[in-house]
């Protein structure tokens, strides 16, 4: 009888490893950014930068420029993460415009399934730069919001659906002629739905005339720990009954 339990004990813990490593060692997915400016269709682009992903799932992207004529310059570098799923990126935007413009920056990632209840984990740095003297556009001073109720600087997706807000409106980061300034969040770890197909990173912000904004920011979506065990069980279950 204690070589049966033993058994028993055994292969709930190995199933709980199968149950894991499906989801660590997810098949690769894509990747894709996207950035338009309201008010202006014919500056929307996306793009999918050329991955470099490894047997367990972990991705990273080659740095790239993006600019659209009369409108803005993005820039992206150290993108990378993993299908299970997470995303970690570096992004710029200068506007080369004249006036005060609204963005969106979306980085999507094709993800493995996540049985809800999930957790949660993003973080982000945020800052503006007065770069009008490089631009040629606007004037001394630079200023990075966001842009009415409901919005975030970042924002956190879950199949197309916002899940982790933070710098939540209203919020705004204020610099002098020719100063840089940022500032951090992170929500440490919190609960969170299932994901079907795909996590995001957005981006939604208001930048002043001639200047640039920087985000670095991650996040994260992993099974909750009874959400694991009670895969593990199900399939020991099944193979119960299968006898």
């Amino acid at each position: 009888m204690q070589q049966v339990h033993q058994f028993r004990r055994s292969a709930v813990a190995g199933l709980f490893v199968l149950a894991t490593s499906a989801l660590v060692y997810a098949q690769p997915g894509g990747l894709t950014l996207h950035i338009d400016m309201d008010g202006n269709p014919s500056a929307s682009w996306t793009g999918q930068p050329t991955l470099s992903v490894d047997a367990l799932g972990n991705y990273s992207a080659a740095d790239g420029t993006h600019s659209a004529a009369g409108a803005y310059q993005l820039d992206w570098q150290n993108v990378h993460g993993d299908f299970d799923p997470a995303t970690f990126a570096t992004v710029n935007v200068t506007n080369f415009t004249n006036a005060t413009q609204v963005y969106d920056f979306v980085l999507n990632v094709t993800a493995a399934a996540v049985p809800g209840p999930s957790q949660m984990n993003g973080s982000v740095q945020g800052g503006v730069t007065d770069t009008s003297a490089a631009t040629g556009f606007g004037g001394p001073g630079a200023t990075l919001s966001t842009t009415g109720p409901g919005t975030a600087l970042y924002q956190g997706m879950i199949d197309g659906n916002p899940a982790l807000p933070l710098l939540i409106n209203p919020f705004s980061v204020v610099v002098g002629a020719g100063q840089s300034s940022s500032v951090s969040a992170n929500s440490g770890v919190v609960a969170g739905p299932a994901v079907t197909s795909n996590i995001s990173i957005h981006h939604r912000f208001s930048l002043t005339a001639g200047d640039s904004a920087t985000f670095t920011s991650f996040f994260q979506v992993v099974p909750e720990p009874t959400t694991l065990g009670l895969l593990g069980l199900g399939s020991l279950l099944l193979m119960r009954r299968r006898r």
